[in-house]
């Protein structure tokens, strides 16, 4: 798979799509998408439980199990990586399968990632954590298992950062933008404990250093950043889904901060995604049309300079001053708008 996505972006680099073979690369896809559908459903630590449950002795199914995961979540975003780098030649793709990754990488986070990440932020041990212990205990042991197990959270970082890709160049369709919404709102509401040695999240010494857990927190911002600039009818409902969802929080210390400024400060991550979100309203989400218009703008001025024209560069500067503060504040009312909205909320809950 990785042979192929290197060949393929290579050809993609050089412009000689067409050159490829169209039923090869179709069945090229078909095989990656087969990778998608055999991981997409299994559940390895429910699978894990009934194997103990049966007394069975060789456990080694889970460690193949691991490797259908992750060899799915790799394939994601090999996916992503190729209908980026291709400006996307989609009829060779199957059809939904931009959605099919996006399902395939919130089922893991639900079903393996969170639980794993939630462990130490439990304070009682029912019968459910101790088997998530146990199994977490079982795959420390395995080497392999360990791996794979390691491999998951950079690989939906990884996922993630294409993904905000995508939404720049309109790739994913409106049912998609809807999935990853929700996969880059669920990362913020988890968190791991500062002694959580697991090789899911591995804690290397140094400040300097981000552990995979919180690079998947600032994959998840850059989605949402983008998001929330380029679908301004998405805007209030972003907010409102983070802003209902703090009580919710599973295991979330709020006095961590974790998030690295530029004076060196740190702050909380849900602090630096609320000043991101509300910060890119300032931010043109139709960059293009204004470099259109600015382009436009820019030949008419040159003609009128080479013309001598006084009446029209008069003209000329006064629209470019209209333009300019017409984007102003119209970016300023919406940056105004979200934080209005952040702060009335935040005041009302602290009243009732």
């Amino acid at each position: 798979m990785r042979k192929f996505t290197t060949l393929l972006l290579r050809a993609a680099c050089y412009s000689s799509l067409e050159e490829v073979d169209a039923d090869k690369l179709r069945q090229m896809f078909k095989i990656l998408e087969n990778s998608l559908i055999r991981a997409m459903d299994v559940d390895v630590i429910q699978i894990f439980e009934e194997l103990r449950e049966k007394k069975e002795k060789d456990l080694s199914m889970v460690v193949r199990l691991l490797e259908i995961i992750s060899n799915g979540l790799e394939t994601a975003a090999m996916i992503y990586d190729i209908i980026a780098a291709c400006s996307t030649d989609v009829k060779y793709l199957p059809e939904n399968i931009v959605t099919t990754c996006l399902q395939l990488i919130r089922n893991h986070l639900e079903t393996t990632i969170y639980p794993l990440i939630d462990l130490n932020g439990f304070e009682e041990d029912t019968a459910m954590n101790n088997g998530i212990r146990i199994f977490l205990m079982y795959v420390e042991s395995i080497a392999p298992a360990r791996r794979y197990l390691s491999r998951l959270l950079p690989l939906i970082t990884h996922f993630l950062h294409r993904a905000s890709t995508l939404l720049l160049a309109n790739e994913i369709d409106d049912h998609g933008v809807i999935v990853l919404s929700y996969i880059s709102l669920g990362v913020f509401f988890h968190d791991y404990v500062d002694d959580n040695h697991t090789c899911l999240v591995t804690i290397k010494s140094g400040d300097n250093v981000i552990n995979p857990y919180e690079q998947a927190k600032m994959g998840s911002m850059e989605v949402l950043r983008v998001m929330f600039n380029k679908f301004p009818h998405h805007r209030k409902w972003i907010l409102s889904e983070v802003l209902t969802s703090l009580n919710a929080l599973t295991s979330m210390d709020r006095s961590e901060k974790r998030y690295r400024l530029r004076d060196n400060t740190k702050i909380h991550v849900m602090s630096a995604l609320f000043m991101q979100l509300v910060q890119c309203c300032a931010v043109s989400g139709d960059i293009e049309d204004q470099k259109q218009w600015m382009r436009k703008w820019k030949l008419k001025y040159q003609k009128a300079r080479n013309d001598g024209d006084v009446a029209q560069i008069r003209s000329l500067d006064e629209k470019l001053v209209q333009q300019s503060v017409g984007y102003w504040k119209s970016a300023t009312e919406a940056a105004s708008q979200s934080a209005a909205y952040l702060l009335d909320f935040l005041i009302t809950k602290q009243v009732y």
